[in-house]
């Protein structure tokens, strides 16, 4: 079997965005809940960045229930986010 040499930066980005695939099937398959709080993703992701994606419009509030007050955000959009960040360092610019 041929051997294919694999960028390290390009296995990371995978690994990132795996995770994102992985997240958004057990969102789908209804194993997780679809949002999070503000304050559960401050503590997950840290509140510079959240507040720093939701000013940046990249992430919005989300509504459960039709006229409820309760914002939450998206499991998913925050995952997605998280991981272009970090993919964001393994790109290399010549």
């Amino acid at each position: 079997m041929n051997s294919i040499p694999l960028d390290l930066g390009l296995a990371a980005m995978l690994q990132e965005a795996a995770k994102v695939g992985a997240k958004t099937a057990l969102i789908e398959a209804g194993l997780e809940r679809e949002n999070v709080s503000y304050n559960y993703a401050c503590k997950r992701y840290g509140k510079a960045r959240v507040e720093r994606w939701l000013q940046s419009g990249q992430l919005n509030y989300r509504q459960d229930v039709f006229g409820s007050t309760k914002r939450e955000l998206s499991k998913v959009d925050l995952e997605a986010l998280n991981a272009g960040d970090k993919m964001v360092g393994h790109i290399k610019i010549t």
